[in-house]
């Protein structure tokens, strides 16, 4: 069945949610939300039922504020980009916001996405169909114009809801928007190198990634981590379904030489990774 789980700051008032649809066999349907700590390091959790709901800290900033929110818009237009004004909702000028995409056609996969206004990139994502009264969502960092505006793009307006989940107004450092499958980890249950230079990644960079499993009949094991980790940072992305990928998003640091670390425990049977964006920390 599907269920609701959120993330808030502690004392507000927001119904700062998402009613995720059912998981597939042997994997878990997953969305990542940014929030802010208190002086206590407390946050406030919502779940509909404990024994299905997981959260699971993937890491924090030691810098920057980010200030939550969620307001929810659509776009304009079917299969078009267009630009969406996010001032009304308190965003400022050149601001790094965080939007979540949500798909609720339980028969067909829909294509979303968000940049930058003007931007030439297909930073495009294919969401799976949605399972059982629920939503399948992906959510990503958007740099915002001079206007607070920013782009969007649903195959089906109809289809695809968007919210803004927050914004930072001290940000930790410039975000790059970026768009580009990478080939992943060669071997297969295997946590491997993998070096972004060739992609511009700069070094001691913060990179956003996609985890994209796109087979129909299996789940798939993905994960990120630092170099010279031993954590067992992996999502169980579930299968997917009608065409979509299930989807999630992650965060992790570059070495010196712009490298991480990848995991993919049946690599090449329909998942990828994709680099959407990074950060440059301001020292």
């Amino acid at each position: 069945r599907e269920r609701w789980g959120g993330v808030r700051t502690v004392g507000s008032s927001l119904n700062r949610r998402i009613r995720l649809h059912e998981a597939e066999p042997k994997g878990e349907d997953s969305v990542s939300m940014h929030v802010q700590a208190d002086s206590n390091s407390q946050i406030e959790i919502n779940t509909e039922k404990n024994a299905e709901v997981v959260f699971r800290l993937l890491g924090y900033w030691s810098s920057g504020s980010y200030v939550e929110a969620f307001s929810g818009f659509s776009a304009e237009s079917s299969s078009n980009w267009d630009v969406h004004s996010l001032g009304p909702a308190g965003v400022p000028a050149q601001a790094v916001v965080e939007i979540v995409a949500s798909n609720s056609n339980s028969g067909s996969e829909r294509s979303v996405g968000f940049r930058s206004p003007g931007s030439s990139l297909e930073r495009r994502l294919s969401l799976q169909e949605a399972e059982s009264g629920g939503v399948d969502a992906v959510s990503a960092w958007v740099n915002s114009d001079s206007l607070s505006q920013i782009e969007v793009y649903a195959e089906s307006s109809g289809d695809i809801d968007f919210h803004l989940l927050g914004y930072w107004s001290v940000a930790p450092g410039n975000y790059t928007e970026a768009a580009t499958v990478l080939a992943g980890p060669g071997a297969s249950a295997s946590w491997e190198a993998g070096n972004l230079s060739a992609n511009a990644v700069p070094a001691d960079a913060i990179v956003q990634l996609l985890l994209a499993n796109g087979a129909s009949d299996t789940n798939a094991k993905m994960g990120v981590r630092q170099i010279g980790s031993v954590l067992s940072r992996i999502i169980d992305l579930h299968e997917a379904e009608n065409g979509g990928n299930d989807l999630a998003t992650i965060q992790v640091k570059t070495d010196s030489d712009s490298s991480i670390e990848w995991y993919d425990h049946q690599s090449g049977a329909g998942q990828f990774f994709s680099l959407i964006g990074w950060w440059e920390i301001t020292p």
